[in-house]
């Protein structure tokens, strides 16, 4: 049983707005002592969304015709007006990875509770870290309050131990039988403010240090602090203080704090260090330069590389080959080497502020001797498991589109390739444009005669239909132009069991007309086609401010950034710099109800 936390009721509620605040309805109630109560309940209220969340706001209020107060990229203003409105982003539960990160930095620990944890599914927008999908219900609650007391226990075990997280975390009480008030006071100040990653108010350390004293010595009563911090709202969820949630009508100006954690979770899916909490206790981070210096700092900074895995899972959709059984007749074992090559491909993009674009045009690619040999490339430096970076030695592999590991989980199939599925993939993670559902009634593609036409007119018979033809005209070139990777995505010109006809990955791209006879013909034209930098550019916009893009104001925003920082001479740092010089990601707007 937890020390001083014991679930009696749980009924799973959703987001409420109201009432001047905007605050998560959990649906749990706890048996805590009194002072707990008074920090966890308001009005009888469900509890773990507590009264913090309805504090009053410290930020500058915008109406939509003063926005020009907050200084914005010139190149959004000037194209989508001064007045270009923010957008709502809704408070923001910890993704389990975002957990899990921020508790490894905020403890010092390798552990990784939110393993654990119950999975949310991707976003609207592609991403697990969007806030639509991250719903609090009874079972995410229990496993946080049971997480928060193996987590603590472990910091109390740790005493002693030279470089643990009991010394790292108590400071000035670390070796001292009897630390004084001053030092105690300062040890949970300090703590408390690094996990709710904001200044902590009188009320909330006084809460605190009521819960200290209940555990009758230091060492209990810091444990059950840190206990009572990781169950509390402010740690759990990243959200923006607004006066009025539900009045799109007013806009309120993000402050340093607030910043700080915007981008620390942008870009390192964790809480701020100590740079960042230094700067905006200085009132700095507004400042573009300083920002931009920040961001270039944290993309060289090994916490990156969750930016490039979440791009990895989400994005390029590779969550497919991250099971124990394998894939497409391939063992675990070598599935997880495919994987391994885009996600070292978008880490070295990522982190060495390459341009966004790259992820499209990339010719270099991470290969060991096993994936070197599957590719069919003689590739001297590859002569072990290691992986190492080397010239992609054909034209017709280009960034991640035609990895493996792509080509494999997106379109492969037991006994011949889904060309719908991969033009899928590039209509919705290269142009933003996913088709809609299939409509009612529409027949599966025929597979009987699969030994008599090749898959190109097998569907061209399969969307003669008017309700297909719609999407299927749009979406199929892709697909088709990819048709010389096999089932595991690897290259082939024939058709085997065609008796060898020649396949044919022609096509004219519907955006421009822009026509290609193999791969590298096609990635040539998404590489200068606008709609791919917007593209990307939304991607990144949609990770980093944890909600999908809704209305013009967010897709101009998106289209500038796409136009200006997505190409191929630009580096990410650039496109993450102007987009947080976005209203986008200097202001929250009230909702509309």
């Amino acid at each position: 049983m937890l020390h001083f936390l014991k679930p009696l009721r749980t009924s799973m509620s959703s987001l409420e707005v109201g009432g001047g605040v905007e605050r998560p309805r959990v649906g749990i109630e706890f048996a805590l002592p009194r002072m707990m109560r008074t920090h966890f309940l308001n009005e009888a209220a469900v509890v773990l969304a507590a009264s913090v969340l309805m504090s009053a706001c410290t930020g500058q209020l915008l109406s939509p015709s003063s926005a020009t107060k907050t200084p914005i990229d010139k190149a959004i203003a000037g194209a989508c007006g001064a007045n270009t409105a923010s957008g709502h982003a809704m408070i923001h539960r910890l993704s389990n990875i975002e957990y899990n990160n921020t508790i490894r930095d905020l403890l010092y620990t390798n552990a990784t509770p939110g393993d654990l944890f119950a999975s949310s599914s991707v976003g609207a927008g592609g991403f697990a870290n969007e806030s639509d999908v991250l719903t609090v219900s009874d079972q995410i609650v229990t496993e946080y309050a049971h997480a928060a007391e193996t987590l603590a226990d472990a910091v109390l075990a740790s005493k002693g131990q030279p470089g643990a997280a009991w010394g790292a975390l108590t400071g000035c009480a670390a070796t001292v039988a009897s630390p004084s008030a001053d030092c105690v006071k300062s040890v949970v100040l300090g703590f408390a403010e690094r996990a709710f990653r904001r200044p902590v108010d009188a009320d909330d350390l006084e809460r605190l240090m009521t819960v200290y004293v209940a555990g009758g010595s230091f060492a209990q009563g810091f444990h059950d602090v840190v206990v009572a911090t990781l169950v509390d709202p402010l740690f759990l969820f990243s959200y923006i203080k607004h006066p009025s949630p539900d009045d799109p009508k007013v806009m309120v100006a993000l402050n340093d704090y607030e910043l700080a954690s915007r981008l620390s979770y942008a870009l390192w899916q964790s809480m701020p260090d100590d740079t960042l909490r230094a700067l905006a206790a200085a009132g700095q981070l507004k400042d573009a330069a300083t920002m931009q210096t920040q961001i270039v700092r944290m993309l060289k900074d090994g916490k990156a590389v969750s930016l490039a895995t979440a791009f990895r899972h989400d994005w390029a959709a590779l969550s497919l080959l991250d099971g124990s059984g394998g894939y497409g007749g391939l063992p675990s074992s070598f599935t997880d080497q495919l994987r391994q090559e885009t996600q070292l491909f978008i880490e070295d993009a990522f982190m060495n502020d390459q341009s966004i674009l790259s992820l499209v045009t990339g010719k270099e690619t991470f290969v060991n001797k096993e994936v070197a040999a599957y590719y069919g490339w003689n590739v001297p430096t590859a002569i072990s498991s290691d992986f190492v970076k080397v010239a992609i030695p054909d034209a017709n592999r280009r960034g991640v589109l035609t990895q493996g590991a792509i080509m494999l989980a997106v379109g492969g199939g037991e006994s011949y390739t889904h060309p719908v599925q991969r033009g899928r993939w590039v209509m919705a993670n290269l142009l933003c444009a996913a088709p809609g559902s299939p409509p009612p009634g529409v027949p599966p593609l025929d597979t009987t005669n699969t030994a008599d036409l090749p898959i190109r007119d097998r569907l061209a018979a399969h969307v003669a239909s008017p309700a297909c033809n719609g999407c299927h005209v749009t979406m199929d070139v892709y697909g088709l132009g990819l048709e010389n990777f096999d089932l595991q995505g690897k290259w082939r010109t024939t058709y085997p069991e065609l008796n060898n006809l020649t396949i044919d990955a022609s096509g004219a791209l519907p955006s421009d007309g822009g026509t290609f006879t193999q791969p590298a013909g096609m990635i040539d034209l998404l590489a200068k086609n606008d709609a791919v930098k917007t593209c990307l550019a939304q991607k990144v916009m949609v990770y980093a401010l944890a909600r999908p893009l809704a209305g013009t104001d967010d897709l101009c925003t998106a289209q500038v950034l796409g136009q200006k920082y997505a190409q191929s001479d630009s580096k990410l740092s650039e496109l993450f710099g102007h987009m947080t010089q976005s209203p986008q990601f200097l202001m929250q707007q009230g909702a509309a109800q």
